[in-house]
């Protein structure tokens, strides 16, 4: 069973998540917004203080490349990081591991700010992208059906 979910919403500012849940709630371990290299340090970190990497789920934002994505910017920092995250999480956990890549309209549907709230899952502060890593770790929990009771 997952225990640990470790999030990011990649970007030149990335947010980033690491959360626990149990059948009692979710913890969140940290939270913060990263720049690039801070990122990969921070999923490094992370990904060696979890005791037991078979219950860790490594969840980032899907980044597709679109016509209007071309119009609006040439940034890579979002396609950087997922290759990065892919990269430290074979390193550290192992390659048969899979990245898990999640849209952001499907997390931001099932899961509102208000939502998110109730259990618990919030950051104060930036600019709102470690929110949205927060709300990646709430919906793979949602899709793998280990959301807590709320009271």
């Amino acid at each position: 069973m997952i225990t640990d979910i470790i999030a990011i919403d990649p970007g030149l500012a990335s947010g980033v998540a690491h959360v626990t849940v149990s059948p009692t709630g979710f913890a969140i371990v940290s939270t913060a917004e990263l720049a690039p290299r801070e990122t990969g340090e921070w999923l490094r970190t992370s990904l060696r203080l979890v005791p037991d990497h078979d219950a860790t789920a490594v969840v980032i934002e899907k980044f597709t490349i679109t016509a209007k994505t071309a119009q609006n910017s040439q940034a890579p920092w979002s396609l950087e990081l997922i290759g990065q995250t892919r990269w430290i999480v074979w390193e550290e956990i192992g390659p048969e591991r899979q990245l898990i890549l999640q849209s952001i309209a499907d997390s931001m549907a099932v899961f509102t700010n208000d939502r998110l709230r109730s259990y618990g899952l919030w950051h104060r502060g930036g600019h709102g992208h470690a929110v949205e890593a927060l709300r990646h770790a709430a919906l793979f929990a949602h899709r793998q059906k280990l959301l807590p009771r709320q009271a």
